[in-house]
């Protein structure tokens, strides 16, 4: 959802047409529903905005439904073959440019926004490679940790300048929505210190280039941290971070609430749970004046 009101979507499928982009406007009427032309069904989870332009995703991880006769589960799989690019597209339509990256998944996007008249910014946590299979085929190799990256995209001369933020595991990337599609200045995120553990809590700030963390004990785990800003918040980073926490011991669940501002100083509060959350909940915050 835009400052404008326009609600803007995608619907990626593994038949024709493979990848569909829409505007509906803030009177809920569809504005715009066109067809974005792939040459092969991509795996594409996330989209980002800017004031002007959409951003989508065609990357190294596709369907192979042969997997499906291999044992497989999953009939997704990493592609070397393929290009890896993202498109750009005016937001109420027009020609796709396509920019061609180096190879990598993108899971999840952290925003984008219009740098200048010429540039665009795409915020994102990206892998080198993703479900890539063993030579023989037969399983999959470890997926490595996702890394926050910076993409930016220059409009009049084609080319894209790509560079990571840091080297730290991170994934279910969340900032203050009232800046999505604008430039910002923090990002939060779970960390990964391992490709199989969702444990602690980071800040970025891009100003300084540095991260922030609060610490969760070695067997628990958290998910997303979704900001909530305070009612008459000053600056960006004026609220609150709402995080649901997994405690191992106890087979239970906190909502633990951080200062968006000081995360390192620790839960201002906590709520217990009685029951677990599943791993992979995903939520946002609503105002109830909104």
């Amino acid at each position: 959802m835009t400052l404008t009101g326009d609600l803007v979507t995608f619907r990626a499928d593994w038949k024709a047409p493979f990848l569909r982009y829409g505007v509906t406007d803030a009177l809920g009427r569809p504005t715009l529903d066109i067809e974005i032309a792939l040459p092969a069904p991509s795996m594409i989870h996330d989209i980002a905005i800017t004031a002007t332009h959409s951003v989508v995703l065609d990357l190294n991880v596709g369907y192979d439904f042969s997997m499906l006769t291999r044992g497989h589960r999953m009939p997704l799989r990493w592609h070397d073959e393929r290009a890896a690019r993202l498109g750009v597209i005016p937001r109420h339509g027009g020609d796709v440019r396509w920019f061609e990256l180096a190879p990598c998944f993108i899971l999840h996007v952290v925003n984008a926004y219009n740098e200048d008249m010429t540039t665009i910014v795409l915020d994102a946590v990206r892998y080198p490679w993703f479900l890539r299979l063993l030579p023989d085929g037969t399983a999959f190799e470890g997926n490595p940790v996702g890394v926050l990256w910076r993409y930016r995209v220059n409009l009049a001369s084609g080319a894209v300048y790509e560079t990571p933020a840091g080297d730290s595991g991170i994934e279910l990337p969340r900032i203050n929505e009232q800046r999505t599609g604008r430039m910002y200045r923090f990002l939060y995120a779970a960390e990964q210190p391992t490709p199989d553990e969702m444990r602690g809590i980071v800040r970025y700030d891009w100003h300084s280039g540095t991260f922030e963390r609060y610490a969760i004990p070695p067997g628990d785990q958290n998910g997303e941290p979704v900001f909530v800003p305070r009612r008459r918040a000053k600056t960006e980073d004026d609220g609150w971070l709402l995080c649901c926490v997994y405690r191992h011991a106890t087979d239970t669940s906190d909502v633990i609430v951080l200062d968006a501002r000081d995360v390192a100083a620790g839960p201002v509060a906590i709520v217990h749970l009685p029951t677990r959350i599943p791993a992979g909940f995903h939520g946002t915050w609503l105002a109830s004046d909104g």
